[in-house]
């Protein structure tokens, strides 16, 4: 997107039974993606907002209809015709999901 971006992720554990933080996830995709952006660019200044959307899925159902809403957002927002010819859509579906 052009905008925004979406991500479904599943937290690693950082050690047995705790899990990396939601927070610590968002900064480290934040601040590495922004410094590349920024270095590309050759510029500086705010990339992300301070602001992040999330939600947590709770079941196979929601997981699906999360995923389909990411997968056609490119077409529905006319960026592609079909969401599939969007070169920055990627799907692993390799741990299956939930």
């Amino acid at each position: 997107m052009d905008t925004h971006s979406h991500c479904i992720l599943q937290p690693l554990e950082e050690t047995k039974g705790v899990f990396y933080s939601l927070a610590n996830i968002m900064h480290s995709i934040k601040s590495f993606s922004a410094n590349r952006i920024q270095r590309h660019l050759n510029e500086k200044g705010t990339v992300w907002q301070h602001k992040n959307y999330d939600r947590i899925i709770r079941d196979e159902k929601e997981y699906y209809q999360e995923m389909d809403y990411i997968a056609n957002n490119p077409a529905k927002a006319g960026l592609v015709k079909r969401s599939e010819d969007y070169r920055w859509l990627y799907i692993n579906h390799k741990h299956g999901g939930l």
